[in-house]
């Protein structure tokens, strides 16, 4: 979907062809910039699947809002779940966590949230910052906030951070080639998404072992189980995702359980191995 007039014009041309033509797949993946297509994009789009045998989507919700966009029946999509390396996103030893975390600066009395994504309208971090700033002093102590990634929104979240006196909870560390072990050294993943397809970041954290509080969009709630592998708040609701959060810093025994079912799921549901099964068995049903 990335690059839907190219996708189009490749289609078009495959179309035209004689005899035994291949059968044509389009994967959409999720809304790059928001909830609905530009308008050139949207006829493309149309187009490009008026000539497709095949629709296909990373979950649920992507499927929903892209056959309503091309105007196209929801039942012609499969969805095809993505996968996680779960070899490489693991859950660290206790030893191997102590190190990182030494290694990071990270103090053991302090409950670190990660948050992974770009500084962009989209990823919401004001909602993120705005919780923080409703839990009072006592639960600000006890909680590290750390933003990984770059943006164009990063010196407007700089001056939020720093108007609500929460640089020292809040740090916007820019981009990093160490996530999997940022992930292992954290208690916990947030992502206040106004909008996503399927997470490879939650995705990663799960596969890690962290209880993840996430915004209730998307197909968030097809990798988050409330209440079992982590929370889910409302989009732009500060005050709820502040309680999501107190309730964890709060609890040691509740993100430890969390974080064990979230790992559990990500490797029964989410694993690379599963992921490829899923497209194994659509393939040869096209295949047949």
């Amino acid at each position: 979907n990335w690059n839907a007039w190219a996708d189009t014009v490749a289609a078009l041309q495959i179309a035209r062809l004689g005899g035994h033509r291949p059968v044509l797949v389009w994967s959409f993946h999720g809304f790059v910039d928001g909830d609905a297509l530009p308008t050139r994009r949207r006829w493309a789009s149309r187009l490009l699947a008026s000539v497709t045998h095949e629709l296909a989507a990373v979950c649920q919700d992507s499927a929903r809002r892209f056959a309503a966009e091309i105007g196209a029946p929801a039942d012609r999509f499969t969805v095809l779940h993505n996968g996680v390396d779960c070899q490489r996103f693991t859950p660290a030893t206790a030893a191997h966590r102590a190190a990182l975390r030494a290694e990071l600066g990270w103090p053991d009395d302090r409950v670190v949230a990660l948050s992974v994504a770009s500084l962009t309208p989209i990823k919401n971090h004001a909602q993120l910052i705005d919780a923080v700033a409703r839990l009072g002093a006592e639960r600000q102590q006890r909680l590290a906030v750390v933003m990984v990634g770059e943006g164009r929104l990063q010196a407007e979240l700089q001056a939020r951070i720093d108007r609500l006196g929460l640089a020292h909870v809040v740090r916007l560390v820019g981009a990093s080639d160490r996530v999997p072990s940022l992930l292992q050294a954290a208690d916990l993943m947030v992502l206040p998404s106004r909008l996503e397809g399927m997470s490879n970041a939650i995705l990663e954290a799960m596969a890690c072992g962290l209880p993840v509080v996430a915004n209730r969009v998307g197909g968030n709630p097809e990798l988050v189980v409330d209440g079992l592998t982590g929370e889910l708040c409302e989009p732009d609701d500060a005050q709820g995702m502040a309680r999501a959060l107190a309730g964890l810093v709060n609890d040691p025994a509740r993100r430890l359980a969390f974080g064990q079912a979230a790992c559990a799921r990500a490797i029964s549901s989410f694993s690379i191995e599963a992921m490829m099964a899923r497209y194994t068995a659509y393939y040869c049903r096209l295949v047949r």
